[in-house]
């Protein structure tokens, strides 16, 4: 299959890289810079055409999109220092409604977004929530998922009508390879080898980003149209987590948790810092976020889509074999 791959640069998007090629597919990737791309399936591979240009230009969108059969849409603005909604939206909604627009006269096979589980409410212990539990507190406050939301209704809205599926998929927070920059390893490195860790009270659904890359393609050949898919693995606490990584690295760490009436103090003095137009990730609402638990199901991931999520550990282990490689 020919597929369009927007956000190829990112940890996911190179995860869907890798597993795209090693499927045998042929991809063009619409990149900002050649340099992002770490996959190691790319490196001198006859199926890649990698191409420079911006993906919020019509133009580019439409020229690079020439002869695609589906579209894989990676890209997303996560920078959690941005402080107005207008910031997330050219990325996280406006580049959907191209998609939208690109479908109507394009004959795509398929459309995969992949957005974000934090625009599904968050669940709780006795009732892991599902693709129909609408967001909510603190999740449904944020910036970045409202963008998200956003976004996801356009697809969804689009998929009503005109050839072809367009499929969501909702990942938890992503650990792996090609974490570059890093991103989200940098919760990871955090804690890295430290004899004690203070942990916030909260935790998230952790996903491998190669169970994530699995979904997309799965999603490419049977998702259904319309529909939205939680790709999650284990969900777990701070504190857990890192437990979880001082024994799969094999160092000794005492983690304790971090008191939420510091953590909420700390919020309002990023709130402060904010107002005199200092960007920073600390804020009320991120802090609300890092102190809230996560529990998604993934069912319908395994149902419908057949992938049956690795153990946080190995995530772990993948995003650290990984960094000892480059």
């Amino acid at each position: 299959m020919r597929i369009l791959l927007l956000g190829a640069t990112g940890l996911l998007g190179n995860n869907v890289l890798q597993q795209l090629l090693e499927a045998g597919h042929e991809v063009t990737a619409l990149v900002r810079r050649k340099g992002g791309i770490v996959a190691e399936a790319a490196k001198g591979s006859n199926r890649l055409n990698i191409i420079e240009g911006d993906l919020l230009k019509w133009e580019d969108l439409k020229a690079v999109a020439e002869g695609a059969e589906a579209l894989v849409n990676c890209a997303g603005q996560t920078d959690m220092t941005l402080m107005r909604l207008e910031d997330y939206r050219p990325v996280n909604r406006d580049l959907c409604a191209l998609i939208a627009r690109l479908r109507d006269g394009q004959p795509l096979e398929a459309v995969v977004h992949v957005s974000t589980a934090n625009t599904v409410g968050n669940g709780s212990p006795g009732h892991f929530a599902d693709e129909t539990l609408p967001p909510n507190a603190p999740f449904g406050n944020s910036l970045y998922a409202r963008s998200k939301m956003e976004g996801e209704a356009l697809l969804l809205e689009a998929s009503r009508h005109g050839h072809g599926r367009i499929v969501v998929l909702n990942p938890g927070f992503i650990l792996g390879p090609y974490d570059a920059r890093p991103g989200s390893g940098r919760l990871l490195l955090a804690a890295h080898g430290r004899r004690l860790m203070v942990a916030p009270a909260g935790g998230k659904a952790f996903v491998a980003a190669a169970d994530v890359a699995k979904a997309v393609l799965a999603a490419l050949e049977r998702g259904r149209n319309g529909e939205r898919y939680l790709v999650v693995g284990e969900c777990m606490g701070f504190k857990e987590l890192y437990e979880l990584q001082a024994e799969v690295c094999g160092y000794r760490q005492t983690v304790v948790g971090l008191w939420r009436w510091f953590s909420q103090v700390a919020g309002l003095l990023g709130d402060a810092a904010r107002s005199l137009g200092i960007r920073t990730e600390l804020c009320s609402s991120n802090v609300a976020m890092m102190m809230a638990k996560e529990y998604y199901s993934n069912r319908k991931m395994r149902d419908e889509l057949g992938v049956q999520p690795l153990a946080t550990a190995e995530a772990i282990r993948q995003f650290y074999r990984w960094r000892a490689s480059r």
